[in-house]
């Protein structure tokens, strides 16, 4: 088996196959990546490693397309929230290198067209310092099919991402939330997701939290049932 690490992050493990192990991270944001690959050995062959740096190009960026909302100083709109509330199911919002204030979902996806928020740029090159109107860094209304990718969220009065508003009957559904970073969330969680069902939460990190009381990741109430979290921090 050759697993593959950027950082401390797994993002997979393969099979060797011929003598070589193929891997395709399609979750990478654009920007240079770290990676390495590690070979545990057998009986016949010594285990060995290698690394390289991968770039990731810019593929989201259109932002000519009728579905891509780019956000940014000369870019379609000035704010993430004026972004997200033109998005609708199937588009990008595509969020450039800065500091921005934080904003809301109201409106849902798709299962075959989600609503997209992800960045253009490194890790850590988005940065929302001021939190939306819910005192949440970003919050997510009783909506589903959404994804929140690559975001850095600091110094916030409620949680860095929270997910509210739906009941344990007809729970939130296909929400993707990976690669964010939060740092020194004051309210109940660094990620505080309430009835939210069948989702995915991976390769985020939650840091720095202010009190004993707040938990890093709050998988919250009834309806929150086959959602999967993996390689959070």
């Amino acid at each position: 088996t050759v697993q593959f690490r950027e950082g401390s992050v797994v993002l997979g493990s393969v099979a060797l196959v011929n003598g070589a192990a193929t891997f395709t991270a399609p979750t990478l944001t654009p920007g240079s990546h770290s990676i390495s690959a590690t070979y545990t050995g057998n009986s016949l062959y010594a285990a060995s490693s290698a690394s390289l740096v991968q770039t990731v190009n810019d593929a989201t960026g259109n932002c000519g397309a009728s579905n891509t909302h780019c956000v940014g100083s000369g870019r379609e709109f000035s704010s993430i929230q004026s972004a997200a509330n033109a998005a609708l199911p199937g588009d990008t919002v595509v969020v450039y290198p800065g500091t921005y204030s934080g904003f809301r979902v109201d409106r849902s996806g798709t299962a075959a067209a989600a609503i997209t928020f992800t960045i253009s740029g490194p890790a850590a090159s988005v940065v929302i310092s001021s939190p939306a109107p819910t005192a949440d860094g970003i919050y997510l209304g009783n909506v589903a099919y959404v994804v929140i990718d690559g975001f850095s969220i600091r110094n916030v009065s409620g949680a860095c991402i929270a997910a509210r508003g739906a009941q344990p009957t007809s729970p939130m559904r296909g929400l993707t939330i990976r690669n964010n970073a939060c740092t020194k969330a004051q309210g109940l969680a660094g990620l505080y997701l309430s009835e939210v069902s069948r989702s995915l939460v991976e390769n985020n990190t939650i840091q720095g939290l202010s009190t004993y009381r707040t938990h890093g990741i709050y998988l919250a109430n009834a309806g929150s049932d086959n959602t999967t979290l993996r390689h959070n921090t």
